[in-house]
């Protein structure tokens, strides 16, 4: 009997490990154009949370926005700094197998692009 729980609870952990949702953060800097990490490779159910500092936002746009470089269409989501200078975050919570592409709205026409 102790052999079968043991077993049903080994097989639990490893269900659970196996199953187990990551957590993402992407930064951007006050001083620095650049979204870092600027890609990240996840799995539905995993958590991308933004933290915005300074005079960026995180704006998804359509792939041909992204490779255009241009501010284009809002097609998901849009955080923002809570001032211009100031501090913002948002969260979004993967819900299908898809790419998506985000930009720096204010600073997508530097070279390089603040974009990922």
């Amino acid at each position: 009997m102790r052999k079968l729980i043991l077993s049903i609870l080994i097989s639990f952990v490893l269900f659970l490990t196996a199953n187990a949702q990551n957590s993402f953060t992407i930064n951007s800097s006050s001083n620095t154009n650049i979204f870092t990490p600027d890609t990240v490779q996840c799995f539905v159910g995993d958590t991308i949370h933004f933290i915005l500092i300074g005079y960026h936002d995180a704006k998804e746009v359509d792939q041909a926005s992204w490779l255009a470089n241009t501010s284009g269409t809002n097609v998901g989501f849009h955080f923002l700094s809570t001032s211009m200078g100031g501090t913002g975050s948002g969260t979004i919570v993967v819900d299908s197998a898809t790419s998506h592409f985000f930009i720096c709205t204010p600073h997508i026409s530097l070279t390089p692009p603040m974009k990922g």
